[in-house]
């Protein structure tokens, strides 16, 4: 739960009638000054009605009216304007001929590859890169041929977009032709060359990228290196070694360092544990400890010979975190003897344990909390912050954390970890101990026993949460009422309802925040019929909050009372109602008639609920509300479909590879986290390829990113060089960040209940009604309108981060 913010809405997208009309009526004048007034106007239209219109101004006889229509058919990615604008590319006018590459670029098609081929030789260089980069985008090895006849164009501009287009499409026919280009004059040549030929895969480059490390630029040498380890060129490795000690180019030395991680073998691991003698172990990023980490499981028998073999601090304490990172809890007590033998240090050894994540360590960590040192006890009891597990109910750890906590020697804050660390421990053996915190007259100890006792689940702390929600201070007051949303016995849910009823303004958002969570666990049917009677004796937040716990209330009468709400006549309770029965399987029927509700808002938050509880089914209803005219609705479809996906309704992929052709960037994201889910991808999986190079929105990239490094298509070949672009040339820093972290992403089917709180920038406060645009750790989102009080309810976000986007109606 927690408040975010975004960019503020001001207002809904909205088209007068009257405009498509005018639009085509200006398109079909004779008069040429109301055509190109028409044309320019194309973008103001949604995509379902522009689309027709798009198509016949690209056949217009005049240039800028096609010029306008040619700019909106790349926006909207209008598929089938590549046809259209083939012609273009014999046109006198260089901007056509520029526009014709572009478009064909979101819109490919092959009867262009011959006039692409022809334009390759034009009299203008720029026209000449634009159709050299169109054919790699395009991707067919018909083209290779003709790209191959113009590496030695004059213009260093060409020759160099001839080469990367060579390496978009992948032909190994291209490797024997490239070699002679890695001696060509121009800098930016040579590096293109020796990056493509290490995409291309083909071992018979090794020789030309070896001569190419001593070149004298560096960014040449770089690629070479890069390029070597991604051929894994066994021969290069002692070449490559030496540069592990370069002194005048830390990035060509990390560099090496990667691309022998990337070749293996003993020749290049011995290279890579010698270069951790000058390794800073206490450093939190470490290149070479993440070259030996690419070795995985294979590589803990080396790494455990080191350990025991080696005098070197620095080496030890290297292979020790390295061990950390692939999870071997069976070397954990070599760890500790290794830190009680003074080999590693306190805070090195507790960091690999701690990146271990595994319950096994917490009794050495746990003796470390009588350390000598303050940071040496304080890290043990953080490391042991992220080894404990609530949900594991473990008692045992409970006394060494009492026993601790007893020493008048504790600072404040080493007293406050602790008592969080009680929390953390699940165990309702603790709540006694927290109990007594929990009225402490220091804040920051009463504060963090009320977190704790919110942890351990119900165990009876109820009393002492009920009193700290009266509290003078603010904090306290909603980190109790937090806690009770969480651990609160089924009775409470009452308690809290009452007081919410008779609370003065300034306690009421406290007390909903509570009981909405409270009534999750309440089974008392006169309960609903208490709340059901006092929704009209509330202000419209609140009204919000007491629908919100019927949601999360489950039981029969609950759903009835939410099926009689869904009929009010205020679009707010609607759309809340929409929101709340995706807990109530048994009113699927409801939540399936929301779905043809009047109000885009509604329908939104109805399909998204549907994607939880619907049956098979309803994937037909979903799928037609793909193509909404709302993103929101049309975003939440594509999103329910994957959810349908993840509970085994749905197996075929085909929805989610037609939605990346939609004009709407958040119904991409959606349909490229969906594929992820599935664990598919479109066909040979050029779309996707295509998306992350050339996709106008970061989020879409960062989508396609995540699915081509997760979801290896039929050609893998092709999707690391998609991702090996992408980190090298994308524009956006996180798309980049995204391509170079490929591989190494976690994923969990942990879900958790939330409450996002809308605040807009510029405000202090949540504000009713907001537009949202939640991202959840999946990547996947939701769309919609924040309730009265500015709130946002998900009963199954995945577990993790959870971020505000731009707003789809703030986007084109």
């Amino acid at each position: 739960m927690g408040a975010l913010s975004l960019y503020s809405s001001t207002g809904l997208a909205f088209i007068w009638p009257n405009v498509p009309q005018e639009i085509a009526q200006g398109l079909q004048s004779e008069d040429e000054g109301e055509r190109r007034a028409a044309a320019e106007r194309l973008h103001e239209l949604p995509q379902s009605i522009a689309v027709s219109h798009v198509l016949t101004a690209l056949d217009d006889s005049d240039a800028e009216v096609r010029l306008a229509a040619s700019r909106v058919a790349v926006e909207m990615r209008v598929q089938g304007s590549g046809e259209r604008v083939i012609d273009w590319l014999g046109e006198r006018d260089v901007r056509l001929r520029l526009m014709a590459c572009e478009v064909l670029r979101v819109s490919p098609s092959s009867r262009a590859l011959a006039a692409l081929s022809r334009v390759l030789g034009d009299s203008n260089a720029e026209v000449r890169v634009a159709a050299a980069l169109t054919l790699g985008t395009i991707g067919d090895r018909e083209a290779v041929a003709a790209l191959l006849g113009h590496l030695d164009d004059a213009s260093v501009e060409v020759r160099t977009a001839m080469i990367e287009a060579l390496g978009r499409i992948g032909d190994h026919r291209a490797v024997v032709p490239l070699l002679g280009k890695v001696q060509d004059n121009a800098v930016e040549v040579r590096r293109m060359t020796v990056r493509v030929l290490g995409d291309l895969g083909d071992q018979r480059a090794s020789s030309a990228l070896i001569v190419a490390l001593r070149d004298k630029a560096n960014e040449v040498r770089r690629e070479a290196i890069e390029s070597l380890g991604r051929l894994r060129a066994n021969d290069a490795v002692s070449a490559l070694a030496p540069l592990i000690q370069e002194r005048g180019s830390l990035m060509l030395r990390e560099t090496a360092i990667e691309a022998l991680g990337r070749i293996g073998g003993d020749v290049a691991i011995e290279a890579l544990l010698k270069a951790l003698e000058q390794d800073e172990p206490t450093s939190e990023e470490s290149v070479v400890r993440r070259a030996l980490g690419r070795g995985g499981p294979s590589m803990i028998p080396r790494l455990v010979s080191t350990m025991q073999q080696s005098s070197h601090p620095n080496v030890v304490s290297g292979c020790a975190l390295v061990l950390g990172e692939l999870g071997s809890e069976e070397q954990i007590p070599l760890i500790v003897g290794e830190m009680q033998r003074g080999k590693v240090s306190e805070r090195v050894g507790l960091a690999a344990l701690a990146k271990m994540r595994s319950v096994k360590a917490l009794p050495f960590v746990l003796e470390m909390l009588d350390g000598a040192t303050p940071d040496t006890r304080r890290a043990a009891m953080l490391v042991a912050e992220q080894l404990l597990n609530p949900s594991d109910r473990d008692g045992r750890f409970v006394d060494p954390l009492l026993s601790r906590l007893m020493d008048s020697k504790l600072d404040l804050r080493e007293r406050e970890l602790l008592i969080r660390l009680l929390g953390k421990t699940g165990s309702p053996r603790a709540v006694t101990a927290l109990s007594e915190f929990a009225v402490s007259t220091q804040p920051r100890l009463k504060r963090a026993a009320i977190d704790a006792l919110g942890e351990i689940g119900p165990a009876g702390q109820d009393a002492e949460l009920l009193t700290a929600l009266d509290d003078t201070e603010p904090s306290i007051r909603f980190a109790a009422a937090y806690a009770l949303s969480r651990v609160s016995a089924p009775a409470t849910a009452g308690v809290l309802y009452r007081r919410l009823m008779h609370a003065s303004e300034q306690d009421r958002l406290a007390l909903g925040i509570a009981l909405s969570g409270a009534m999750q666990r309440a089974t008392d049917d006169r309960l609903v019929t208490e709340v059901v009677e006092g929704l009209d004796r509330v202000r419209p937040p609140l009204r919000d909050v007491l629908v919100e716990g019927l949601g999360r209330m489950r039981t029969r009468s609950a759903g009835e009372a939410l099926m009689g709400l869904a009929r009010s006549p205020w679009v707010d309770d609607r759309r809340k109602v929409a929101e709340a029965l995706g807990g109530h399987a048994e009113r699927v029927d409801v939540v399936r008639q929301l779905l043809s509700d009047a109000d885009p808002s509604v329908q939104a938050n109805a399909a998204w609920s549907l994607g939880k509880i619907g049956a098979r089914e309803d994937a037909a209803r979903l799928q037609a509300l793909v193509t909404h005219r709302d993103a929101a609705v049309a975003s939440n479809a594509v999103g329910a479909l994957g959810l349908f996906w993840g509970r085994g309704l749905v197996r075929s992929s085909e929805p989610f590879c037609a939605a990346l052709g939609d004009s709407r960037a958040y119904v991409r994201v959606n349909a490229l986290a969906a594929l992820r889910l599935a664990n598919a991808r479109c066909g040979d999986g050029s779309v996707e390829r295509q998306i992350l190079n050339s996709d106008a929105s970061v989020m879409v990239r960062i989508a396609a990113a995540r699915l081509l490094s997760a979801v290896p298509s039929t050609i893998p070949e092709a999707d690391e060089r998609g991702l090996r672009r992408c980190l090298l040339d994308d524009r956006s820093g996180q798309v980049a960040h995204v391509c170079h972290r490929a591989g190494i992403e976690r994923r969990g089917d942990t879900t958790d209940e939330i409450i996002v709180y809308v605040v807009p920038d510029g405000r202090q406060e949540p504000m009713g009604r907001a537009s949202y645009a939640l991202v959840f750790e999946t990547g996947s989102m939701r769309l919609g309108l924040a309730d009265r009080r500015g709130a946002v309810y998900e009963s199954m976000a995945p577990r993790g981060k959870v971020e505000l986007a731009v707003p789809a109606i703030r986007l084109r």
